[in-house]
């Protein structure tokens, strides 16, 4: 006996193309129900994202009235003046930074006369050089000498 043809060959019934056309229309409708909540999904999304933006320009307008509130509280500050404590607070910093002021040029100035009057390193290595070359020690004394002229002249 001849094998059967393969079942792609044959003839479909009528049923059975019903199915395969029904197969295609269960994947198109699974399909367009994914679409369709992915459009759910974005369109929550974008009603999130208006509400946000709704938020915030509300907050904004807020901040920008707080910001103009600010301003003109300064300005009609400057243009009061400053208050009495205020002015004596500022007066009594004024004094003591004067003061300070004075005493630290009163330093600067005794430093530098300190500076002047002692010694540079390098004078004093060049004194120490003349001091070890002519050994101070060697040297008599005016005195010493006349009495020494004296001792040899007795002699």
């Amino acid at each position: 006996m001849p094998n059967p043809p393969p079942q792609s060959a044959m003839p479909q019934t009528p049923q059975q193309a019903r199915a395969g056309i029904g197969t295609d229309a269960g994947s198109l409708s699974r399909d367009v129900r994914a679409l369709n909540a992915s459009l759910l999904v974005i369109t929550q999304k974008i009603k999130y994202l208006v509400r946000n933006e709704k938020i915030l320009g509300r907050n904004l307008i807020v901040l920008n009235k707080r910001l103009r509130d600010m301003q003109t509280q300064v300005a009609s500050a400057q243009s009061q003046g400053v208050s009495q404590e205020t002015m004596q607070l500022i007066q009594e910093l004024t004094k003591q930074v004067t003061a300070l002021n004075s005493s630290l040029l009163e330093t600067q100035t005794k430093l530098e006369e300190v500076q002047q009057l002692s010694a540079k390193q390098e004078e004093l290595k060049e004194m120490k050089y003349i001091i070890d070359n002519l050994n101070p020690m060697k040297f008599v004394t005016l005195d010493q000498v006349k009495q020494l002229i004296q001792e040899q002249m007795k002699k």
